[in-house]
């Protein structure tokens, strides 16, 4: 039988496997390093899905699909203070290479009506620099049922800074250094105010966050839990440890080749590690449990791996 004379070569030359193995591990331990985190929609679809063929002439035609949002909070928004610091923050946001475009109560240009006549102007020329003007500002923008309830509350207490995302930004990479952006420009132009942010970057830097978070910490949970319950079948460490052994050198094998071929981890391939977990543990139970019934048996050691393998 061929599976006899396999078992027989591995028997024969198994300093030779150990050295490889430790050799595959420490070149593995260096292309891990490399392995990057993919959370973007794409990954959840093969390369010419046609939702997916869609969504890029979707692109390709509008420019941007995904927003960030500044909530600024105050008693009045429109205070000069308030506005100043919302002109400064969407001046300073069109500039990140991330960001197609800002829009705000700065920069928003609405209809106006002139006589017979209809005209697209700013909302406000010039910041105001008194309470006088502020008011007539504020005035303006609750009366505008496109401004009023989107780019401003309707009581004047919470304004929106709303940023599109460049299409060349949409990896997760560009929406982590987005989000960490603008909290900069927050903190730089608006001290001492409110400052919350939501949209598609915020969610997508939070996903990746609790994603590889829970990934690192709930592994050595669980193979802490496969070492108590390995104890509890076999009542010896080195039985406990083979099990280990496997599901560790699998696991570190794949993301390593992954890492070398630059195949990114996404939500759906870090599945590979439960799925790499419950099918080594089981194996090395099963082969190890074999293994030792047939040293009860009277078998020596190599006839009881040949034994239990086959």
């Amino acid at each position: 039988m061929w599976q006899a004379r396999l078992i027989d070569a591995l028997l024969h030359r198994r300093r030779w496997i150990i050295a490889l193995s430790i050799a595959l591990s420490a070149l593995s331990l260096l292309s891990v390093s490399r392995l990057t985190f993919n959370n973007e929609i794409e990954a959840w679809f093969v390369k010419h899905d046609p939702e997916i063929v869609r969504y890029r002439a979707f692109l390709e035609r509008f420019s941007a699909d995904q927003t960030a949002v500044l909530g600024l909070f105050a008693d009045d928004v429109f205070a000069p203070r308030v506005l100043r610091a919302i002109h400064a923050i969407t001046q300073a946001a069109e500039e990140l290479p991330q960001v197609h475009r800002a829009r705000s109560l700065t920069n928003a240009r609405v209809f106006r009506a002139q006589q017979e006549t209809i005209t697209i102007a700013p909302l406000i020329h010039g910041l105001p620099r008194t309470v006088e003007e502020a008011r007539e500002v504020r005035d303006w923008a609750l009366a505008n049922p496109l401004l009023a309830g989107n780019l401003v509350a309707t009581d004047g207490k919470a304004a929106a800074i709303v940023i599109e995302v460049a299409d060349e930004a949409n990896n997760v990479a560009d929406k982590v250094a987005l989000v960490e952006a603008l909290r900069a420009l927050a903190r730089r132009h608006a001290p001492g105010l409110v400052v919350r942010q939501g949209g598609t970057p915020a969610f997508a830097q939070a996903l990746s966050h609790y994603t590889q978070q829970d990934m690192f910490r709930l592994t050595p949970i669980g193979l802490v839990l496969i070492f108590a319950a390995g104890f509890f079948v076999f009542r010896r460490v080195s039985a406990t440890l083979i099990p280990l052994g496997v599901v560790c050198l699998a696991m570190l094998w794949t993301f390593g080749l992954m890492g070398a071929l630059g195949v990114q981890l996404t939500v759906i391939s870090s599945a590979l590690i439960g799925l790499m977990v419950g099918v080594g543990v089981a194996d090395a139970i099963h082969v190890l449990a074999e293994y030792y019934r047939q040293l009860m048996a009277g078998h020596d050691r190599d006839q009881a791996v040949r034994r239990s393998v086959a």
